[in-house]
């Protein structure tokens, strides 16, 4: 079996800071906080480097920047997806709350990996 390498890894924020409107706590509803317990799926997207006769001037450097950049940008209308889950203890009625805090931005992680075709297909195939 192929093994696949982990090449770069960073964390992309939106590209400019959140009004004061979107740095407000985002609350889950009751409906929402049952999924908090179940599994999800890690998304990501694979991309295949072209073949030398696709595209002669291909720089793997400026494709990862154009990615991050465009993530970025997409982070802007979608910044919940770059904040963290948070916890609070409240005392009125006594619970404890769980939200989005937009404040506790890290970013999205986004890392390159670099692997043999077969790894890719092995993780594509149904």
């Amino acid at each position: 079996m192929a093994t696949v390498r982990r090449i770069s890894e960073c964390f992309v924020k939106p590209l400019h800071d959140l009004s004061q409107e979107a740095k407000q706590p985002i609350y889950f509803s009751p409906f929402e906080l049952l999924f908090l317990n179940a599994n999800y799926s890690q998304k990501g997207l694979l991309f295949a480097k072209p073949t030398p006769t696709e595209n002669q001037d291909f720089s793997i450097s400026t494709f990862l920047d154009d990615l991050r950049g465009s993530l970025s940008a997409t982070l802007d209308h979608f910044y919940p997806l770059a904040a963290r889950l948070a916890t609070r203890k409240q005392e009125n009625p006594p619970s404890y709350v769980v939200y989005i805090d937009p404040e506790n931005c890290q970013g999205v992680n986004f890392f390159c990996t670099k692997g043999f075709r077969n790894a890719m297909h092995g993780l594509c195939s149904p």
